[in-house]
C-alpha cells in the first residue's frame, strides 16, 4: 500500500515537472508585449522622419527640392506627436522619396550638360571612350541621374588630361577652326593664344600652312584667355598677308 502511494506521488511529481518545463517553453515563444511593439513603431517613425529631413536638406542645397516635400514632413511630425506612428512613417517615407527624386533631377541636369560637351568631342575619342559615351547615353534615356553624372564627370576629366599640346596644320585649317576643336580650347575666340604661342612661325594669323607644327598653350592664365578673346572680338579690319596693328599690339602684351 505504501509502495503504491509512493509510485503515485512520483508519477504525479514527474507529470508536474514536465508540465512546468512545457510551460516555460511556451512562455518563451509568446509574441512581444504591446508596449514593446509600440516602442518599435515609435522608433521607426522617428528614424523615417530624420531620414526624410536629411534627404530634403540635400535636395534643397542643390536647388532641386520639391515644394510638396516640406509640408509632407510637417504632416509626418504632426502624426508622430499624436502617436500615429504608422501614418508618420508612411508620410516620412513619401517625403524622402520625393526628395530623392529632386536630387536625381539635379544630377540628371548636370549629367546632361556634361553629355552635351562629350558629344562634341566624339571625333577625338578612343574606341573605349566611344563605348563609355554610348553607356552614358543609355543612362540618360533611363533617367539615372547620379550614375550619368559620375560617368560623364570621369570622362570629361580624362578628356581634359588628354588635351592637345601641339597640332599639325592640315589643308583648310585656320587658327579659328583649330581653337574651336574640343581637344584644343573648344572656343574659336581663343585663337589668339595659338597665334601668340607661335609668333615665330606665324606672320599673319590669317595665313597658316599645311605641315606647320603649332604649339598649343594649355596652361594660359584666365587673364591671358580673357585678353585673347577680347582681341579676337575687337581685332578690326584685316588684310590677307599682313598682321593688323592690333595683332602686333596684342603680341606685345596689349589688348
Amino acid at each position: 500500500m505504501k509502495i503504491g502511494i509512493t509510485r503515485s506521488v512520483l508519477l504525479t511529481s514527474t507529470v508536474l515537472s514536465l508540465g512546468l518545463l512545457g510551460g516555460c517553453a511556451t512562455t518563451a515563444e509568446q509574441p512581444a508585449a504591446p508596449a514593446a511593439t509600440q516602442n518599435m513603431a515609435e522608433q521607426n517613425a522617428a528614424q523615417a522622419i530624420a531620414a526624410a529631413k536629411a534627404t530634403y536638406a540635400e535636395a534643397e542645397a542643390k536647388g532641386y527640392a520639391w515644394t510638396t516635400t516640406a509640408p509632407l514632413i510637417a504632416k509626418a511630425e504632426a502624426a508622430y506627436k499624436s502617436g500615429d506612428y504608422t501614418k508618420a512613417s508612411a508620410l516620412a517615407d513619401k517625403a524622402k522619396l520625393q526628395a530623392e527624386g529632386g536630387i536625381n533631377q539635379y544630377y540628371l541636369a548636370m549629367g546632361t550638360r556634361n553629355l552635351e560637351k562629350l558629344r562634341g568631342m566624339q571625333s577625338e575619342m578612343t574606341p573605349a571612350q566611344q563605348a563609355q559615351l554610348k553607356q552614358a547615353e543609355g543612362l540618360f534615356h533611363d533617367s539615372k541621374g547620379k550614375a550619368l553624372y559620375d560617368l560623364t564627370e570621369q570622362m570629361l576629366k580624362e578628356m581634359e588630361s588628354a588635351k592637345r599640346t601641339s597640332v599639325m596644320v592640315s589643308k583648310g585649317d585656320t587658327l579659328w577652326g583649330i581653337a574651336s576643336m574640343p581637344m584644343v580650347y573648344g572656343n574659336p575666340y581663343e585663337w589668339p593664344l595659338i597665334y601668340k604661342a607661335n609668333s615665330g612661325k606665324i606672320h599673319d594669323p590669317d595665313l597658316i600652312y599645311p605641315g606647320q607644327n603649332l604649339t598649343i598653350d594649355q596652361h594660359a592664365s584666365q587673364a591671358a584667355i580673357d585678353s585673347a578673346i577680347y582681341h579676337a572680338k575687337h581685332r578690326g579690319a584685316w588684310k590677307l598677308g599682313q598682321p593688323t596693328s592690333s595683332d602686333l599690339k596684342y603680341l606685345k602684351g596689349g589688348m
